[in-house]
């Protein structure tokens, strides 16, 4: 992907090393429940699934608009997922001011991948790449991989 293409460009590295993370950190389930709320005027901002039957929100958790227009963000980040056919929606997880969803991107209609990071240091920053499985009401973690980038100082 270009995320990671401008990773490598960053640190000036070849690639870089990924830890497999063991079923321990895999274990978190989120359940969807019966509740579908999201805000129609983001929908250019929203991943679709192939089928278009979801949604993951990335984009509006948080967000005010002025009456002047200006997208006013909370400073924290979240991913929701939207199940348009049956009318549930999830909240899949938040991360504070340091971190940020670097990629969200679908597999197929029902798993998709997510990227997220963790700015230890103006020049560290941690990485987890997880790859998400819906089944019925329930979502989970399937795969995960973990990693570190030391940006290059300018």
């Amino acid at each position: 992907s270009t995320w990671y293409k401008d990773l490598l460009q960053k640190t000036g590295k070849d690639k870089i090393v990924l830890r497999k993370l063991d079923d321990s950190e895999l274990k978190d389930t989120v359940t969807m429940e019966d509740k579908l709320t999201y805000d129609k005027r983001f929908e250019d901002k929203y991943i679709f699934s192939p089928d278009k039957n979801m949604i993951l929100d990335y984009y509006s958790y948080g967000l005010e608009i002025s009456d002047s227009g200006e997208e006013i963000r909370d400073v924290d980040t979240a991913l929701f997922l939207y199940d348009l056919k049956n009318n549930k929606s999830a909240a899949l997880f938040y991360i504070g001011p340091s971190g940020g969803i670097e990629l969200v991107s679908w597999i197929d209609d029902s798993s998709f991948i997510t990227v997220t990071s963790d700015h230890e240091t103006e020049q560290k920053t941690n990485f987890t790449i997880f790859v998400y499985q819906i089944k019925e009401d329930k979502i989970s973690k399937i795969s995960g991989f973990s990693a570190e980038a030391f940006i290059d100082k300018p």
